[in-house]
């Protein structure tokens, strides 16, 4: 083809105007939140190259005090009450640790920055780690203290017992519902920012005194990574402030997101640091001075309140009142009461019923006794009071273990 004829069909393509197409990207994670006038920044910046080798060496720190527990005889030595609430504690927290993880990605999808979707990742890599460690603390004190009953059967345990119920609502709220609310508002600006003092740093001091330095060791190694995720949770709430249309928005979700954490958090880690400690030394602060110093000043009077110059609406009557009922309506003395209510029962090991059970049970309660209500088998009389029920299937308990040993009893 001669050079002319090439300028002539160059010509004829660029008079075409043909622009290529591109198909957006669906949106697997939905929100009603807008974007449309965020910056495009990200504060931290925080970068692989240096982020493995620093996550290294908090590794090594944490994987070194393990070793030193061991060898220093501490599962020998620590409070045995302690040891104790530990066991329903330690149940519970990695599952909103790796909720959290599965929270990212829900956030990535809905923010459209690229320069935080890298800290998101990376926030991501770190609750994948924390949910690791906790469960390779838990099965070292499974491996070395002297009652490893109850620790060998939390995950097993975790979704038939009242305190993992709990949990499970707390973690779930992470991934469910609109990715904002979950993955930012609820997990990153007000759990992580607010209430991990309490869980990483208060909690910890605690169990030093009781005995327990490996626990310290991994918190703090966690707490270490939370000022990049409250990072990414301030530069997402500052992107939704630059859009008017977000302002409502963010006002519910913080009502929700405040008293969610503290109905459950607050719960669970002022029992544990006032009724899981045999430690009584005259300067030691209760759980309400802790929260006072740092929820009550350092993140409400220093993080909240300065956002009213955006024209946000802080939930000041929610901040007061669980104030209120932490100093004057008992509330973590009643949540005590109910956990160590409940603490004998709180692991059923459930086995399923035999072919033999089963035919006892047929031969005890013929059909015309049971009813099939609520898909399994229901019986009447078996010493219950008259006019109430207790239900079986084939796949019902016979025999039950609690955490607090072998007690093994027909149900």
């Amino acid at each position: 083809m001669s050079r002319q004829s090439l300028s002539k069909a160059h010509k004829k393509i660029t008079e075409l105007s043909w622009e290529p197409t591109f198909a957006t990207p669906a949106k697997r994670f939905g929100t009603d939140y807008t974007f449309d006038k965020a910056p495009k920044k990200d504060p931290l910046k925080q970068i692989l190259r240096s982020y493995f080798p620093m996550e290294e060496e908090k590794d090594n720190r944490v994987f070194g005090a393990m070793d030193g527990a061991i060898r220093g005889n501490m599962f020998r030595q620590v409070q045995e009450r302690w040891m104790e609430w530990q066991k329903l504690f330690l149940s519970i927290i990695p599952f909103p640790e790796i909720s959290a993880a599965r929270a990212m990605p829900m956030a990535i999808d809905a923010v459209p920055n690229p320069e935080v979707h890298n800290g998101l990742a990376v926030q991501m890599i770190d609750e994948v780690r924390h949910s690791t460690i906790q469960m390779n603390l838990k099965r070292l004190y499974m491996n070395h203290y002297i009652d490893p009953a109850g620790f060998d059967i939390t995950e097993k345990a975790f979704s038939n017992n009242y305190a993992g119920t709990i949990g499970r609502q707390f973690g779930e709220g992470f991934i469910t519902g609109d990715a904002i609310t979950a993955a930012n508002i609820y997990l990153t600006v007000v759990a992580e920012t607010a209430f991990t003092n309490t869980l990483f740093v208060a909690m910890p001091s605690e169990a030093a005194a009781n005995g327990d330095y490996l626990l310290p060791t991994v918190f703090h190694s966690v707490q270490s990574d939370e000022s990049r995720h409250i990072s990414n949770g301030y530069s997402i709430l500052l992107m939704a402030l630059a859009d008017e249309e977000n302002r409502l928005l963010l006002e519910r979700d913080l009502r929700y997101a405040w008293w969610n954490n503290h109905c459950v958090v607050d719960a669970a880690i002022g029992t544990f640091i006032e009724y899981g400690s045999k430690d009584r030394r005259k300067d030691r602060e209760s759980y309400a001075e802790m929260w006072r110093r740092w929820i009550y000043d350092d993140y409400y009077r220093s993080y909240l309140i300065p956002l009213e110059k955006y024209g946000l609406n802080i939930p000041h009557d929610l901040v007061e009142e669980a104030w209120n009922r932490i100093y004057n309506k008992h509330y973590v003395h009643r949540v005590a009461q109910f956990f160590a209510t409940g603490w004998p029962v709180n692991y059923w090991r459930i086995d399923p019923m035999t072919d033999e059970d089963f035919e006892w049970f047929e031969s005890k309660y013929p059909a015309g006794t049971r009813s099939s209500a609520g898909g399994g088998r229901s019986i009447t009389g078996c010493g219950t009071p008259a006019g109430t029920s207790r239900s079986r299937s084939r796949t019902s308990a016979t025999s039950t273990r609690t955490a607090a040993g072998p007690a093994w009893c027909r149900a």
